[in-house]
């Protein structure tokens, strides 16, 4: 599947919920470390089927709670998203894969390049930092550099009533996950 479809599938999935009346509508919920004095966050986005999560915490014990959270949903963990290289985004990353080896973790390209400088030299930081409660190796993260705005506007055209309803996701130096009627999450 390429990054423009899957981003297409996603966006119709968020919409579903408009037209079926018995189908269940996608939910956020937004996790904040609260005993790693850095109060990062994590939204879990969860679907009728499946669960997608938005940054993956700092520490492991953060990314452990976050982990619960989605297992208590009872639906796999599809897609992790990283908005973008703070290392509070995506140092929890090994939680997850070893938990859902088959998730997809995915930022654009400029995200993917300024973690590949960064994740070594902050694997270390954390390791004197936070000892045990570091990650211990780096977690490969892809590039995901779909035409977002063809996706969406291919769906806005079938149906306002979708567009209203539809996830957006922008590129560029931070990525912004919004709503129209509220925003979610911002990197």
């Amino acid at each position: 599947m390429t990054g423009g479809t899957f981003l297409f599938g996603l966006t119709l999935i968020a919409a579903l919920p408009s037209f079926a009346k018995d189908h269940q509508a996608f939910s956020t919920k937004v996790f904040t470390s609260s005993d790693d004095q850095f109060w990062v966050n994590s939204t879990i986005i969860e679907g009728a089927h499946e669960v997608m999560l938005v940054d993956a915490q700092l520490t492991k014990t953060s990314a452990e709670k976050v982990l619960q959270e989605i297992r208590e949903t009872k639906k796999p963990l599809s897609v992790i998203f990283i908005t973008h290289e703070h290392a509070d985004h995506f140092l929890g990353l090994e939680v997850f894969k070893q938990a859902y080896p088959g998730v997809r973790i995915i930022a654009n390209s400029a995200v993917v390049e300024r973690i590949k400088k960064v994740y070594p030299e902050k694997i270390e930081k954390w390791k004197k930092i936070l000892g045990p409660g570091a990650t211990s190796h780096a977690v490969a993260i892809e590039k995901f550099d779909a035409d977002y705005k063809a996706a969406l506007e291919a769906v806005r055209a079938a149906d306002d009533k979708i567009w209203q309803d539809t996830w957006t996701l922008r590129q560029g130096e931070r990525v912004m996950f919004s709503q129209p009627r509220m925003a979610v999450v911002r990197g």
